[in-house]
């Protein structure tokens, strides 16, 4: 059965996933308490949405979301898509970040959300046609 697109919803607000890596005296990087509780939380939000046969997507990808802060504070659009790159591979939803191959974020301005929607990209057939 081909793979369609997978969609799912956070609730809660979404951290820069730049600014949540702590690093020790000996320049190890690792995330952040913080981070993880908020990975924690979203991931098994996530997994309730996806079923096993959809994940992960091997191949090229596409990323579309849809995002509506909860508050009206400025937000550094690619730390949260890098937060996003983690929890997708956290959850198994993909192999690496690295298959993602195009991202289209629309901000809007609507009740607080983030829909996010994961889907195969084809040879041939634009990016931005989904």
């Amino acid at each position: 059965m081909p793979f369609a697109m997978m969609t799912f919803s956070l609730t809660a607000q979404l951290p820069s996933g730049k600014n949540s890596v702590l690093v020790t005296r000996t320049g190890q990087r690792i995330p952040s308490p913080r981070f993880v509780e908020w990975r924690r939380q979203a991931a098994k939000e996530v997994l309730t949405q996806v079923t096993a046969t959809e994940k992960p997507l091997r191949g090229p990808c596409g990323l579309r979301v849809s995002y509506v802060p909860q508050d009206r504070r400025r937000r550094d659009v690619s730390g949260q898509l890098d937060c996003l790159f983690h929890l997708l591979e956290y959850c198994g939803l993909v192999q690496d970040d690295s298959q993602i191959h195009g991202v289209v974020w629309t901000r809007d301005r609507d009740v607080p959300h983030t829909r996010i929607a994961l889907l195969p990209l084809t040879p041939g057939v634009p990016f931005v046609r989904w």
